[in-house]
């Protein structure tokens, strides 16, 4: 009997024993509640006599020997959790809709927070791209507010920020210009999302930062970074509508100090980058990424990577089949070094190479050989940059040498080069714990243009813990490309002539912002006005007298503003995430007193994510894109249809972290007229697998 009473005295007593003392942890999975995929990278700290701090690995799982009544986890992105020892088996966090500690580069051209950032800067993630379903990076980008997509084969699916054309929009890679445009603009469905970690857009006049081309705005897309610890392999696969088939093979090492990464893949749909007609279309590309990162020593890494896509594009223009070939290599390598006393100072080399070639046929294959159509360009640039602090201020100073280079039958001689030398400095400067302000300048010299001078001010109040309040005005200027100073083009079946003019100068523009950025809980909100004052843009104009052939020269005449105002929000209600957002745009041209071609005046988002259960999670978009006018003469006008397109997507987690999708893009399979871009309904199934994954 006394038995009895002493096992039930040690029964009752063993909860408050649980609570006054430690419980040995030995290992547990953290999971993000709203995929069921594994967080690694994930921040676990075992709070008891000691505290001791590990990190999950790829498969989200941890392990510790120390004891502890508490477990703390902690992830980018991610609410923080705590929970008791007993329930540390599997751990799910709950998502942000806006993680203000993530770190952006491209608002500074250094490492910072979100929330430090002193312009507004929008942030699509890998896990935003994939509830898109899209294999390129011109269909992904739908997905934020305020941005539209400009067509015209060859030059495929560009992009446009506040109202200024793709043309006026750089594109950096890893944040290094990239070559490729045809006609002024990137094709950006050329690049394949399963390259990106996460694309950082920052809209308005940049070219304090980055010189020529960022009139408009900057979209840094930034590749996945090779894996600090393990190894991992993975396989993706995806089928569709139009003959879709695109696969990918990637994987991470490291070894000690030396991390790599290296990914192969092939895209293929009977379609082409802003043209709506699919008879007869066709694009395939081969793709191939490799990079490296090397701890040298405690202050000292030196990063390298490189990218190539071998791309064939064909679509029917009247009786003849069309033909784009082209090819893009990218080779970075760049070494950091940090002081405590002298800040960081980075030394950056990058090179790229653009070939593209032409060719008609009646056939289904091209003729053989070079017609006369290829056009190469490259670019090579070396940097040197500091960052340091200097008190309450932090100090940004670079110096960029840049060459360009083109070769064309088009343009005289056959090759033209561009030199171009650009230093650079900004100031940030805190005034109270609350308060930062920005001001700076680049220089930009170039042997043909001369000297552009382009300054910044730009200010960040964080008025509450919730609200920050943003403020910036900047200008902005685009060189001439070789096309608008040195093209020498004779159509004599058309009847007309284009030629370049040696005495453009770069065309300029001056922005304000004002932008207000709220965050409650899981949830944000976030708006923004803007005005974009522009001077001197480059158009083609007519010179020929009344009666004579036509023909136009490159010249300096379009003056006008883009003006507008942009709201987004998110948040989380239990596990549904809600998106939504609308950009309000009103353009003039001077020269006209009419509105710009192809911009929108209203354009808006919305989307829902949430778990169905069983692994399984569901999604759906909405993207409208209102009326827009296309083109006004004295005949009159010609209009876009408005453009409601609904997408749905299911997503199954399997076993070890791969995943199984089906994809609807148009469910509703609207095709409005005059749209840059194949519009139909499309089915895409898509599996990812995760071959293996240890430490």
């Amino acid at each position: 009997m006394r038995g009895w009473v002493a096992g039930l005295l040690l029964v009752a007593a063993a909860p408050l024993a649980a609570q006054s003392s430690d419980v040995a942890v030995r290992a547990g999975r953290v999971m993000d509640a709203s995929t069921g995929r594994p967080i690694p990278g994930a921040e676990v700290r075992v709070a008891g006599t000691d505290t001791v701090r590990v990190v999950t690995d790829a498969r989200g799982a941890w392990h510790s020997a120390a004891s502890g009544h508490t477990v703390l986890v902690r992830a980018l992105g991610f609410r923080t959790a705590s929970v008791r020892v007993a329930e540390a088996g599997e751990i799910a966090l709950v998502p942000l809709a806006l993680a203000l500690d993530r770190v952006v580069v491209t608002a500074a051209k250094r490492e910072q927070k979100l929330a430090d950032a002193v312009v507004t800067t929008e942030v699509l993630t890998s896990d935003d791209i994939a509830r898109t379903g899209a294999s390129d990076l011109g269909s992904a980008l739908l997905a934020a507010t305020g941005i539209e997509l400009a067509g015209g084969t060859p030059s495929g699916a560009g992009v446009m920020l506040q109202g200024m054309s793709s043309t006026r929009v750089l594109i950096l890679l890893d944040g290094q210009p990239l070559p490729g445009r045809i006609g002024g603009d990137f094709d950006l469905s050329r690049l394949p999302t399963s390259i990106v970690e996460r694309v950082e857009i920052v809209k308005g006049a940049q070219s304090a930062l980055y010189g020529t081309d960022a009139m408009g705005g900057v979209v840094n897309i930034i590749t996945r970074r090779p894996a600090a610890a393990g190894r991992s392999f993975a396989a993706d696969v995806m089928y569709g509508s139009r003959s879709r088939m695109d696969a990918s093979l990637s994987g991470d090492a490291a070894l000690g100090a030396l991390s790599l990464r290296g990914q192969a893949g092939r895209r293929s749909i009977e379609t082409t980058p802003g043209r709506a007609e699919s008879r007869g279309a066709l694009s395939e590309r081969i793709e191939g990424a490799a990079s490296a990162s090397w701890r040298a020593s405690p202050t000292t890494t030196v990063d390298v990577g490189a990218l190539g896509v071998d791309e064939r594009q064909r679509w029917r223009a009247g009786s003849l089949y069309q033909f784009g070939d082209n090819l893009q290599l990218t080779g970075r390598a760049r070494v950091s070094r940090d002081s405590v006393a002298r800040g960081r100072i980075t030394t950056t080399g990058f090179g790229s190479s653009y070939d593209h070639l032409s060719r008609a046929s009646s056939e289904t294959q091209p003729i053989r050989g070079d017609t006369g159509q290829r056009q190469v360009q490259r670019l090579f640039q070396a940097e040197v940059a500091y960052s340091g602090a200097a008190g309450r201020t932090i100090v940004d100073a670079a110096l960029l040498a840049r060459h360009d280079d083109t070769r064309s039958a088009r343009i005289p001689e056959g090759r033209r080069a561009l030199v171009t030398l650009e230093p650079s400095l900004q100031l940030e400067t805190r005034v109270g714990s609350e308060v930062a302000i920005v001001t700076g300048a680049r220089v930009s010299r170039s042997e043909r243009w001369g000297t552009h001078f382009t300054p910044r001010l730009a200010a960040r109040w964080r008025a509450t813990p919730a609200l920050t309040l943003r403020a910036s005005a900047g200008t902005g200027f685009r060189a001439p490309d070789f096309r608008e100073l040195y093209l020498r083009f004779v159509n004599d079946a058309a009847g007309y002539a284009i030629y370049g003019s040696e005495a453009l100068s770069p065309e300029r523009s001056r922005n304000v912002s004002l932008g207000a950025e709220l965050t409650a809980g899981a949830g944000f909100a976030r708006a923004q006005l803007f005005h974009n004052r522009f001077d001197g843009f480059i158009e083609a104009a007519l010179v020929s007298a009344p009666n004579e052939p036509l023909v136009f020269e490159y010249r300096n005449v379009d003056d006008g503003y883009t003006r507008g105002l942009e709201l987004e929000g998110a948040t989380y209600l239990g596990l549904l995430r809600v998106d939504a957002g609308y950009a309000y745009l009103e353009t003039r041209d001077d020269r006209t007193g009419l509105p710009l071609a192809g911009r929108p005046a209203h354009s808006a988002r919305a989307a829902l994510a949430h778990p169905l259960g069983f692994g399984v999670r569901g999604s759906g978009s909405a993207i409208y894109t209102g009326r827009t006018l296309m083109q006004r003469t004295d005949a009159g006008a010609s209009w876009r249809d408005a453009y409601p397109r609904v997408d749905a997507r299911i997503a199954r987690a399997l076993p070890g972290g791969s995943e199984l999708t089906f994809n609807v893009e148009n469910v509703l399979d609207r095709k409005p007229g005059n749209w840059a871009g194949y519009t139909g309904r499309q089915y895409v199934v898509g599996l990812t697998w995760r071959l293996g994954t240890r430490d």
